[in-house]
């Protein structure tokens, strides 16, 4: 079906490491463990901290409307799961939230931002989620 496959890194290469609750830390020796003599797997982008990833995405016009970055719906982003706050927050950051108002819920976000940006503060602090 395929011979190569491409996994998005969702850490920068200064971020590995061997961790027992999270194995998006070494996620570069499991693509490698996952290849075999039919597919292998590369790791994308982990020259790139996340914030760079958002940044680079976000000059693609094709993102304003299909970006779904949300663990908790397939068809949507959902607003209130950690991807999408994260994402949302760090796409307010570079003032270019309003161009995603077709994925996210924008309005939502700006009503309730102090809420969320807390909620980011707390998942940071607690290392529920990485930045």
């Amino acid at each position: 079906l395929f011979g190569k496959y491409y996994f998005a890194s969702g850490l920068g290469i200064n971020g590995t490491h061997i961790d027992e609750e999270d194995t998006a830390y070494y996620d570069i020796l499991n693509v490698k463990c996952l290849s075999n003599e039919n597919v292998e797997f590369f790791l994308s982008g982990i020259e790139c901290t996340r914030m760079e990833k958002v940044e680079y995405i976000s000059n693609f016009s094709e993102t304003y409307n299909w970006l779904n970055v949300c663990v908790g719906n397939d068809s949507c982003n959902c607003r209130v799961c950690n991807k999408c706050i994260r994402t949302m927050t760090a796409l307010d950051s570079i003032d270019k939230l309003d161009r995603y108002k077709n994925v996210f819920d924008v309005e939502y976000f700006y009503k309730n931002r102090t809420v969320l940006l807390g909620k980011m503060l707390k998942m940071m602090k607690n290392k529920t989620i990485k930045i």
